[in-house]
């Protein structure tokens, strides 16, 4: 259950006790009985849903997925702990769930790996327009999201740790619940879109950083 105050917590550790699940020294392999990965589909809604509007979200997220990587690192902590924490505190004020700094091991990439279909013709779309906005930053965030349409989104089999971010699902709403007709079977959807604003938001910065990051 979540901490009913958070008043004395170090924000690091999100707001579940996490630190109290036991720890093993060694990497086990996941059990047989765990579910297959399925493709995250925002084409089966029903008409009116949700869904829909969080499709281009979605593909933009996956667009952006990697980027241009500062050529100068930033001075930063020497100590991997106080860097992961750093990260940690970023993701849980982002509203992740839960977040967590590990290895990648091998065997965690997917045989097969999964791609938005969207995502190209999201890329081929703003390549050929000129996007323009009045609000302050937003051309520069634009001119961010056109450049990546042009980027070959490889493997992260290079990546040696990864940063693991899980967002929770709220209340369903009832079946005879009034105004909810659009927000029904939209959880795991808005979780994943969630997932990936956070992941972005934070691969960018670390980018930025002079550190290559991928949001996978």
């Amino acid at each position: 259950m979540r901490w009913a105050s958070y008043r004395n917590r170090p924000f690091h550790l999100g707001p579940y006790p996490m630190e109290r699940l036991p720890r093993a020294a060694q990497v086990t392999a996941p059990p047989s009985t765990l579910p297959q990965m399925r493709v995250l589909s925002f084409d089966d809604a029903p008409q009116d849903s949700i869904i829909h509007a969080m499709a281009p979200y979605m593909a933009m997220f996956d667009l952006i997925r990697e980027g241009q990587v500062n050529p100068a690192e930033a001075d930063l902590p020497a100590d991997p702990l106080e860097r992961a924490e750093h990260l940690k505190s970023a993701a849980y004020y982002f509203d992740a769930t839960f977040a967590g700094v590990c290895s990648l091991p091998q065997g965690a990439h997917l045989t097969r790996p999964i791609s938005n279909p969207k995502v190209k013709a999201l890329g081929e779309a703003l390549a050929q327009s000129q996007p323009k906005s009045f609000a302050a930053g937003m051309d520069m965030i634009l001119a961010d999201v056109v450049d990546s349409s042009g980027i070959q989104h490889g493997s992260v089999e290079h990546h040696t740790h990864a940063l693991v971010v899980a967002v929770e699902y709220p209340r369903d709403p009832r079946p005879d619940e009034a105004g909810c007709d659009w927000l029904h079977g939209a959880q795991a959807h808005r979780a994943a879109l969630l997932a990936s604003q956070v992941a972005v938001l934070l691969s960018s910065y670390l980018r930025m950083l002079g550190f290559s990051a991928t949001l996978a």
